[in-house]
């Protein structure tokens, strides 16, 4: 794991073989922003990074405009828990832009 901070001044190296993965909990939001986005990848790291509504509207507006099949992949679990069954739905979408304009860094959403 590399931390948001070291990630501005570590330098990849053509003899490093070790692939990063960049993950945030709470303040995520902080980091999902395209230029920390693009640094990341820059440097060959993976990263997953809470997006949410109000602060990525582009991102949203796309995702909502998306019609179920195959923009929009949905998956449906039933679990029984105890004597409870609960319904957990999730969704995903390749390749949505992170921000507006031409050069926006297209991610994949969930």
């Amino acid at each position: 794991m590399v931390s948001a901070r070291s990630l501005n001044t570590w330098h990849a190296s053509a003899t490093v073989v070790q692939v990063a993965s960049l993950l945030f909990g709470s303040a995520a939001w902080l980091y999902a922003h395209q230029p920390f986005c693009r640094r990341a990848l820059l440097h060959d790291c993976h990263f997953l990074f809470v997006c949410k509504p109000d602060s990525h509207k582009t991102l949203y507006d796309w995702v909502n405009l998306l019609r179920p099949g195959p923009d929009l992949g949905t998956v449906k679990l039933r679990l029984k828990a105890g004597s409870q069954w609960h319904t957990y739905t999730y969704r995903w979408a390749n390749q949505v832009p992170l921000a507006e304009g031409p050069d926006a860094l297209k991610v994949n959403w969930c």
